[in-house]
């Protein structure tokens, strides 16, 4: 393909990857600010909020990780370089979806502007009545606008003709494994006009509310119908408003009109488009830093979030503790890994869902288990919790989004999914027709009901709070000026060394069940070479992906065990320090991430995928390394 780099698929689908995984955690902070920091006074607001930044979020990521639609001017056509095209969905569905969905963020816009009025001029006037029936109507031409232009599509083979002939560069761009799909390849003024009419629709409907509003705003200042701080208020807001939809609107709105502009009086080449549709993508995410900064709640809740309370900038002044032990560097240095990893995170589980060929499928759904347990342990730690335990203490506070501990409950699920992985090798390729099978099941239940209830008689000695701080604070009178009201020192234990040795035991336990069937695995599978019951060829197959799986399961374990263990020995030994309390949990919240990458690298058909989406194939030998195998006593067994 002999064309620019700005203008190459690979450039806009890289690009358009790398602003979805960037903007993924600013639009999850950008929904919880929403949900649940939005104060009482914004409340008859907050739906409609929530409504504009749902339909904008789902657009950037339409358009940025599901779909990337790589359009070539003149005509309009184009083909899609997503994740949904690994799927096989029918490319002119896919369009009104996504063509729709812009026009339902119109329709969020309208119904925001539509409040406001409603609220301040509205309630007690016939638009009361009329207010719903005006949205369902908005929200039906905008599912229906695009049905005459779907109706339209053209056979594809005879459309594609036509459009090669017309314009031979387009050619360029068609592969058999991703055609061009032709919606019009001839002039086509009613797709235009329909499409402008929506715009015009909504910004004639946003309008005839906005000026209403700021009459309204002006008379009730000459009158005195609200007072000084009320008007100031409401005028903050409207602001506010302003802006949050303006800046979103023009990013969408410019470059629409700007390859318009160049499609009439020039032409619109393919580098104008991919720098139109990457500017477009990035509206979602434009929205949602505005509404961010512009109204105050949310904007102070961001500050506290990067600068704590004073109180503890109080502590950290006081005892200089601006480094490592810190709970600035902490939190800070969480939500970094956990911002990073989670668009990783939901990579590898769709890699796993979409990609796992049909020779894995009896390892897919364990391997899915170990991911969703890893991740949720991942976020559970960086975002979620983010529990800063005090030295030499088992107390802390967490400073994460929910406030609440859970890591226990999560690290054996991790733990007990491994187990699972190992287990299911061991019954498919050697266990289908002896005693385990009937084993396997109440086996895999006792570890999962271990896994939820080890940590149950812990919660169950938790002492009462105000004593237990005031006994830590007598020990440790540093810790008290990170006490809070609003965020108190929660104290878990207080002289228990049996909480130590539950976490050792259940550690052992993990271990030793997992060893035990990796060494019954490689007994096994020795054996069955040497008997003739599996061809040399199955055997290294076989071989292969268990070592894949060890490598895979090994290495992230390591960022768990290590970790747990300097945890608690330097607890027992008492030379627990700040600095290796907070860098064993920062550590601690790189295992899901660690995971994920590692099974992306060694597993080989995510590896190929994750290489063919950068452009590059996997030089290395290209066979499938499991399959469905089942040692049988007396017939040889064979892949493929």
């Amino acid at each position: 393909m002999n064309v620019s780099l700005l203008a190459s698929p690979q450039f806009y689908s890289r690009t358009l990857y790398v602003v979805g995984c960037i903007s993924i955690p600013i639009h999850i902070f950008a929904g919880y600010c929403i949900l649940f920091q939005t104060p009482i006074s914004m409340k008859s607001v907050k739906w409609n909020l929530l409504n504009l930044y749902f339909w904008s979020t789902f657009m950037d990521i339409f358009l940025n990780i599901i779909t990337q639609p790589f359009l070539t001017p003149p005509s309009i056509s184009g083909f899609l370089m997503g994740l949904i095209h690994y799927t096989g969905l029918d490319t002119g569905i896919v369009l009104y979806f996504g063509i729709t969905m812009m026009a339902f963020v119109g329709v969020s816009i309208v119904s925001i502007f539509e409040n406001r009025y409603f609220i301040l001029c509205g309630q007690n006037t016939w638009w009361r009545r009329v207010r719903y029936p005006f949205l369902i109507v908005n929200y039906l031409l905008a599912s229906v606008h695009y049905i005459p232009t779907l109706i339209e599509i053209p056979d594809q083979i005879a459309g594609r003709k036509g459009m090669f002939t017309m314009y031979p560069k387009a050619r360029v761009f068609d592969n058999p494994e991703n055609p061009i799909y032709v919606i019009s390849y001839e002039k086509n003024d009613w797709y235009a006009i329909r499409e402008a009419s929506i715009i015009l629709m909504f910004t004639a409907e946003v309008t005839g509310f906005v000026i209403p509003v700021q009459i309204y705003m002006r008379r009730a200042v000459k009158k005195f119908n609200l007072s000084e701080h009320s008007i100031s208020i409401q005028k903050t807001f409207l602001r506010a408003l302003h802006l949050q939809i303006a800046i979103p609107a023009l990013i969408m709105l410019l470059p629409h009109v700007a390859t318009a502009i160049l499609g009439i009086f020039v032409s619109t080449s393919q580098v104008t488009m991919n720098i139109s549709y990457i500017v477009i993508s990035m509206h979602g995410v434009f929205a949602n830093l505005t509404m961010m900064y512009v109204h105050k709640p949310y904007r102070e809740y961001c500050k506290s979030r990067v600068c704590f309370s004073s109180r503890v900038d109080r502590f950290v002044s006081s005892t200089g503790l601006f480094s490592t032990h810190t709970a600035q560097f902490f939190s800070l240095t969480l939500y970094t890994i956990g911002f990073f990893s989670f668009p990783i995170h939901l990579f590898g589980g769709f890699c796993i869902l979409f990609q796992t060929p049909e020779s894995m499928k009896s390892v897919k759904w364990s391997m899915f288990n170990l991911h969703f347990w890893s991740s949720c342990l991942d976020l559970t730690v960086s975002l979620l919790t983010q529990p800063y335990l005090l030295k030499s203490t088992w107390s802390g506070i967490p400073y994460g989004i929910l406030i609440k501990f859970g890591v226990p409950l999560s690290l054996q699920m991790v733990a007990v999914s491994i187990i699972t992985i190992f287990e299911n090798r061991y019954f498919l390729i050697f266990a289908e027709h002896t005693w385990w099978r009937h084993a396997r099941y109440p086996f895999l239940a006792i570890n999962y009901i271990l896994g939820l209830l080890y940590y149950l008689p812990t919660v169950l000695s938790v002492p009462e709070q105000s004593s237990a701080r005031e006994i830590i604070f007598k020990e440790f009178p540093e810790f008290r000026a990170l006490d809070t009201p609003s965020n108190p020192v929660y104290v878990l234990v207080l002289n228990n060394p049996w909480v130590s040795v539950r976490q050792i035991a259940m550690e052992a336990t993990v271990v030793i069940e997992t060893l035990i069937i990796v060494l019954l695995l490689k007994m096994k599978m020795k054996n069955v070479v040497k008997e003739m019951k599996m061809s040399e060829s199955t055997a290294k197959l076989q071989k292969a992906f268990l070592k894949a799986l060890y490598i895979q399961v090994s290495l992230p374990l390591l960022v768990i065990l290590i970790p747990s263990a300097i945890s608690v020995f330097s607890g027992i030994l008492g030379i627990s320090t700040q600095s290796v309390n907070n860098l064993v949990y920062i550590t601690f919240s790189c295992h899901g991430l660690v995971s994920t990458i590692v099974m992306l690298t060694i597993q080989m058909p995510y590896r190929e995928f994750c290489m063919g989406m950068v452009g590059k194939s996997d030089r290395r030998q290209r066979k499938v390394t499991v399959s469905n195998i089942s040692a049988r006593s007396s017939t040889q067994v064979t892949t493929f």
